[in-house]
């Protein structure tokens, strides 16, 4: 738990060293509300715990602005639901509406995701940019999520630990959350089908990824049904998620250099050693031990990238790091974000390059 004044972010956001008397950590402290005040947070708070929605709700009854990665009020419309890569328009209309009514902003929450949500949304609005791809259809996830966080505090060793769990129907309404965040994130997804699971690992999520693009039917002969030229390749698949970095100017400390990490893909068979050929074959890759830890934890992994499915168009697995960009980075992103742009000098860019950056080459 962070207790931060938002100037303090400010300050980090112009490479200034932060004020050790206007932070406070209080970790271990209060978890009430007044507790919680007596830290001094003049303007903002960042809250890395998962319960405890009352003092959320609290601290903005008391003017002050909540970053959280707590599932409360995740889809009360009032509160922006923000993964900066994936919708920075969210914290950007949020920040213009503040200035009209600084009394109602403090009042709404700023709120992560569900952790496998706050990776797996990068992933795909780094395929939805792709204009000749016409943007992502239906999206299918499979979820294997280790046990740090809220699995291994909710489970009794001998259930989970050499086990997997499936987690549709308990109380973590797990599948329920991502397939909501997924579609309030990315509203021109059509259809998302979510199944997840807890796996005995202890760090970092492991996702299979399944995508079906808008323009689905120019991927295959309507005769025939053999794929056409249009069919993305794996290595323009690839090429999306490494060229992926809406912010890539904008000053936030907690952003990664790589947004998006893409594992090397397999090289053909009969490729020789030279110096010219691709990387090495990468199989059985990505994984949570070996691939959660780039950019210390806030960049998401790809890799197994296949475009020979037969019912979607291209499929992949994703690792996410649930403690980094899973909870406590996604909070103190969307709070840099938001510091950002509310500071930002008048007609600076809300996405810290020009805007007509962001558009795809296709």
């Amino acid at each position: 738990l962070l207790a931060m004044d938002i100037d303090d972010i400010a300050d980090r956001l112009e490479g200034e060293e932060r004020d050790a008397d206007r932070q406070d950590d209080v970790e271990g402290g209060s978890l009430e509300p007044e507790g919680i005040l007596q830290a001094r947070p003049e303007e903002a708070v960042v809250l890395e715990y998962a319960e405890h929605g009352e003092i959320e709700d609290a601290l903005g009854a008391a003017g002050i602005k909540v970053f959280s990665i707590s599932p409360h009020a995740r889809f009360d419309p009032a509160n922006p639901l923000s993964v900066p890569e994936a919708n920075p328009e969210t914290l950007r209309d949020a920040v213009a509406a503040s200035f009209a009514n600084k009394r109602k902003d403090a009042r709404s929450l700023v709120k992560s995701p569900n952790c496998v949500t706050c990776g797996v949304a990068v992933a795909l609005k780094a395929l939805d940019d792709v204009k000749k791809w016409g943007g992502v259809r239906d999206v299918a996830i499979t979820t294997f999520q280790s046990l740090s966080g809220r699995g291994d505090a909710k489970y009794p060793r001998e259930l989970v630990m050499g086990n997997v769990y499936p987690l549709k129907g308990t109380v973590e309404r797990t599948g329920e959350y991502q397939k909501g965040e997924l579609k309030r994130l990315m509203p021109g997804v059509e259809k998302v089908s979510v199944g997840a699971y807890r796996v005995p690992v202890q760090k970092g999520h492991l996702v299979d990824v399944r995508v079906r693009f808008k323009r689905t039917n120019d991927f295959r002969d309507s005769n025939s049904g053999a794929r056409t030229a249009k069919q993305p390749t794996a290595a323009e698949i690839k090429e999306a998620f490494e060229r992926f970095d809406p912010l890539r100017d904008a000053p936030l400390p907690s952003k990664p250099r790589r947004v998006v990490v893409v594992k090397p893909l397999d090289a053909p068979a009969g490729l020789g050693s030279s110096a010219a050929a691709p990387p090495p074959p990468r199989l059985g890759t990505p994984r949570p031990k070996d691939d959660c830890d780039f950019e210390n934890g806030m960049a998401v992994c790809v890799g197994n990238i296949d475009v020979e499915d037969d019912c979607f168009d291209v499929a992949f697995c994703v690792v996410v790091n649930n403690v980094a960009r899973g909870a406590w980075g996604a909070a103190m992103l969307n709070a840099e974000y938001w510091a950002y742009l509310r500071n930002r000098k008048p007609g600076e860019s809300a996405f810290g390059s020009d805007d007509a950056e962001r558009e795809r080459v296709s």
